[in-house]
């Protein structure tokens, strides 16, 4: 972890390098020292990529040497020998700092290091945890004043590198008088050359043009028209998300009272019953409805399983506004609102009424990295619509854990519909992928069958089918037989029957298991005798010949 961190703020230092070099040519002896030292680092980490492990698709550790060069060879084995060929000893440096700028497209490990988990964690520490509404606003503010002082270094530097190239073009241009020659500032020319043209950059793409700095020639009004009309439009974008973070800071102090309340009432369960919750379920609890309170859709328009009237295809929201609006206008704003799911899961929510029914009662959930969505054998409170994250779908749990289906994190799932609706239990487990969280959408099973049974949709059962016959298939490939019912059979009298074939083998690897250990301790016990009594026979060698001594 170290390492990476090292060479990502590394991969930073010697771009900037490259630059500063080939627009200012100010080639100073402690520079030339510091890109000696990072062109060692970079040699080490070129000669590690052959040898550092990985962890495949099923997250399993790769550990040969072959696969883990494949990999490399395949990724950035190019890129990383192209930046590292040492020309400067050969007396071309200028073309050895083009090729470090092909590290330009490693350079996002670099921001991906101010994340604010460390300088999170290291402000809890210093206000400790005796104030829970103290805790809860610093770790608050200091995630969002970390990511928004990110995306500001991510502006700087593409502002620093846009004046760079400016400053590079007009430099290798062959006429008279260029945009070096109008400089008016006073000061060391190293400073001035890199102040100047960053300053021009910075208010050329901010469209502010103070005219203080203008191009001169027809090459650096070209190549200023060229910058406009490509930088501007991603400093753009850039700004657009650095106001959203902002935004999202502003959104997040309104949620920090409600933390801060759900903090107190994890406090008085832990006095009231004078058992302490563990800090892995109180953070996965403060970090489930962070999740639910920035990404809820509905609001107050959200309806409960109980309020589902079953002599009725659209529920009644708790909000009156919303229930005064006609038919026609509900249906609309909900369609706004999920208009996205509606198309990515186009199989799964029916036309008419009832799809917009069935959105009233969607609320977000996430899963964790390696957390298990839907056990095995366990019957499904709800249907999940996951809409992030790759998910991986198999048999047993832990370390046994068969993996059968293999779903992309660009692939639409739906976890658990099938089962609610034969109520049955999954015949597989789901677990989020290794890489990052799993976000999804979630319908309570008790409101999801109400409205289903209320308007007999079979075709939502026929659909379940198709869609669960990817993990049918996995079954039977891998000899767990699994057998249903016809779809055509009327929806309340369906059934899930699957064969006890897994069952059977999850069993029988149980007991493989547990004979494995009675042999071992038996193995174990008969190399305890055995040392015993040799030990017994060396005391009574050693008592006889002291005897013999006497």
């Amino acid at each position: 972890m170290g390492w990476d961190c090292c060479i990502s703020v590394l991969l930073a230092v010697s771009v900037a390098q490259a630059m500063l070099y080939l627009s200012y040519s100010d080639r100073k002896s402690d520079l030339q020292v510091m890109e000696i030292a990072v062109w060692s680092v970079f040699a080490v980490d070129f000669v590690l990529n052959f040898m550092t492990d990985f962890e495949d698709i099923e997250g399993k550790t790769v550990q040969s040497y072959r696969k883990i060069a494949i990999r490399y060879l395949k990724g950035w084995f190019c890129l990383d020998f192209a930046s590292l060929i040492p020309l400067m000893f050969f007396g071309f440096p200028e073309i050895e700092n083009y090729l470090q700028l092909l590290r330009l497209f490693k350079l996002n490990r670099f921001f991906n290091l101010i994340d604010g988990r460390w300088i999170q964690a290291a402000a809890t520490h210093i206000v400790g945890s005796q104030d829970i509404q103290q805790v809860v606003y610093v770790k608050t503010a200091t995630k969002h004043a970390v990511l928004v002082l990110r995306q500001l270094l991510v502006l700087l530097a593409f502002t620093f590198f846009t004046g760079a190239t400016f400053f590079w073009f007009s430099k290798n241009t062959e006429e008279n008088e260029t945009f070096e020659d109008s400089f008016t500032s006073t000061g060391p020319e190293y400073e001035r050359r890199m102040l100047e043209s960053w300053y021009f950059a910075s208010t050329t793409l901010c469209t502010v043009g103070y005219g203080d700095l203008i191009a001169t020639t027809t090459a650096e009004r070209a190549f200023v028209i060229f910058m406009i009309l490509v930088g501007v439009g991603v400093f753009t974008v850039l700004i657009g998300q650095y106001n959203a973070l902002i935004n999202e800071m502003n959104t997040w102090t309104r949620h920090a009272e409600y933390v801060q309340e759900l903090d107190q009432w994890l406090v008085q369960c832990e006095a009231l019953t004078n058992k302490r919750i563990s800090e892995q379920l109180k953070s996965k609890i403060v970090r489930f409805y962070e999740h639910f309170w920035k990404r809820d859709r509905l609001g107050s328009l959200a309806v409960q399983w109980w309020n589902c009237d079953t002599h009725q295809e659209f529920a009644q929201s708790p909000e009156p506004l919303f229930n005064h609006l006609p038919r026609s206008e509900q249906e609309e704003v909900v369609g706004v609102l999920f208009g996205d799911l509606f198309l990515r899961f186009d199989g799964f929510f029916p036309f008419g009424r009832m799809r917009y029914a069935l959105a009233l009662h969607l609320f977000p959930c996430f899963f964790s990295p390696k957390e298990t969505i839907l056990a095995q054998g366990e019957k499904p409170k709800e249907v999940l619509l996951v809409t992030k994250g790759s998910v991986h779908c198999g048999l047993g749990q832990g370390s046994c854990f068969t993996l059968l289906v293999f779903y992309p994190k660009s692939r639409s799932l739906v976890i658990g519909e099938l089962q609610v609706l034969q109520h049955t239990h999954s015949p597989v487990t789901y677990k989020a992928g290794e890489d990052r969280s799993v976000a999804a959408f979630a319908l309570p099973y008790k409101a999801f069958l109400t409205l289903v049974m209320a308007n007999n949709h079979r075709e939502m059962l026929i659909s379940a089918y198709s869609r669960f016959a990817v993990v049918t298939k996995a079954l039977h490939s891998n000899h767990f037989a699994t057998f249903y019912r016809k779809p055509a059979e009327k929806l309340h009298k369906a059934r899930f029957c699957p064969s006890l074939d897994y069952e059977t083998r999850l069993k029988r690897l149980k007991e493989t298991e547990k004979l494995q250990k009675q042999q071992y301790e038996e193995r174990k016990t008969e190399l305890l005798d055995a040392i015993r009594n040799r030990v017994e026979i060396l005391t009574g060698l050693a008592q006889r010949f002291l005897r013999k001594k006497t």
